[in-house]
């Protein structure tokens, strides 16, 4: 039927003029919705316009989606079509793909558009470029192709998985296979309609884990909706960093936390760069009896961001070397820390009361010689003892 379309465009005496000098421009569409058949009758046509008897013919070659893009310009040898031009699928635009092929019909010849397509324009607007087309005298022909037209397809309807899991956790993660008819995959013998496929899964490394669901069958026409992908998050234990200037110290706090189940790291303020890269993947920063004078000020401003960009945790753990006596004082720590580190400038002392309790009785008298004062409640009364 395709060959047939084009002896006629080229040397039917019925339809057009008699002349030499002729172009033809095949128009293919290779939107999504047209799938291989596109290719295939194409593939056809030039073979057949390679066996034409008229030297005075030329035959062009345009290939459109969302844009056209010439494959060869109309030319009387026809070199082999790979179909490599890299297009925008997704839409059709017919117009553009016209108004493309009439720009380049030769002055004086006489111009046959032959269109492979579904119809199916998402882009643009066919019926402006009618007018162009009268006026240059090019005469269109259609070829319908569609992507159901006697062919199956196969595609990944739906994958399910969850986002986050803990480390070692099991989970499943399925999918829904869409066939149009019984055809046989990689993944098992697929029935018409919808095909459900689960596996479980277990993750002990902590991170993102990417997966990909695929299915292949030789009975498909489209291969771009067979792929889905997704994302799974283990959490893993709580990774803590601990920066200590005491060894000592250090160690017994690693083991209290280990023993809590977290994941911990020791080290020094002097040895770790401590970016924010670096600090994004703790939970939690811990520093132990640190100076402000073992860090620099760019890293107090990273673990302020940490802080209060990421939500990362941050413990301080007081002693002689930290909050106002290890230098926090007007640093970012302070801006972060619900701690005042400066003493006051003032020393308010509350009010004291003074009782004196005096023992009058006469055990006071006895003993031995020698007097003293015992203070009465009367103001300025006093007895000799």
């Amino acid at each position: 039927m395709a060959c047939a379309a084009l002896v006629l465009a080229v040397v039917d005496p019925r339809i057009f003029k008699a002349t030499n000098a002729l172009d033809v421009v095949l128009g293919v569409d290779l939107s999504r919705s047209v799938g291989q058949e596109g290719r295939e009758k194409a593939r056809e046509i030039i073979e057949a316009a390679k066996r034409t008897k008229n030297p005075e013919a030329r035959t062009g070659l345009l290939l459109f989606g969302r844009a056209p893009e010439w494959e060869f310009l109309p030319r009387r040898d026809l070199p082999e079509a790979d179909f490599a031009a890299r297009l925008d699928r997704e839409e059709t635009d017919i117009q553009a793909a016209l108004q493309a092929a009439v720009a380049q019909i030769g002055e004086g010849r006489q111009s046959r558009i032959l269109l492979v397509s579904d119809g199916n324009e998402n882009r643009g607007e066919t019926s402006r470029v009618i007018p162009l087309l009268r006026a240059q005298n090019a005469q269109v022909w259609t070829l319908p192709v569609s992507l159901s037209r006697g062919r199956n397809e196969i595609y990944l309807s739906d994958l399910v998985m969850p986002q986050q899991v803990d480390s070692a956790e099991g989970f499943e993660i399925s999918g829904a296979i869409e066939s149009l008819r019984d055809a046989p995959a990689h993944i098992k013998q697929l029935k018409g309609g919808t095909n459900q496929v689960s596996f479980r899964e277990s993750l002990k490394e902590r991170g993102s884990h990417m997966y990909e669901l695929l299915v292949e069958s030789k009975d498909d026409t489209l291969a771009e909706n067979n792929l889905l992908q997704g994302v799974v998050e283990v959490k893993g234990p709580p990774k803590v960093l601990l920066l200590s200037s005491q060894k000592e110290s250090q160690r017994f706090l690693s083991r209290v936390l280990q023993v809590q189940g977290y994941s911990v790291v020791e080290s020094s303020p002097e040895a770790q760069p401590l970016t924010l890269p670096e600090l994004s993947s703790f939970d939690l920063l811990i520093l132990d009896n640190v100076s402000a004078f073992q860090l620099s000020y760019g890293k107090m401003e990273t673990i302020e961001k940490y802080v209060r960009d990421l939500g990362g945790g941050l413990l301080v753990i007081g002693g002689s070397q930290s909050y106002g006596a290890g230098g926090y004082y007007r640093t970012p720590f302070e801006r972060i820390l619900p701690v005042d580190m400066r003493p006051p400038a003032r020393l308010d002392l509350p009010h004291v009361a003074m009782v004196f309790v005096l023992d009058k009785s006469g055990s006071q008298g006895r003993g031995g010689g020698g007097g003293g004062y015992h203070e009465s409640h009367g103001p300025g009364r006093h007895s000799r003892l």
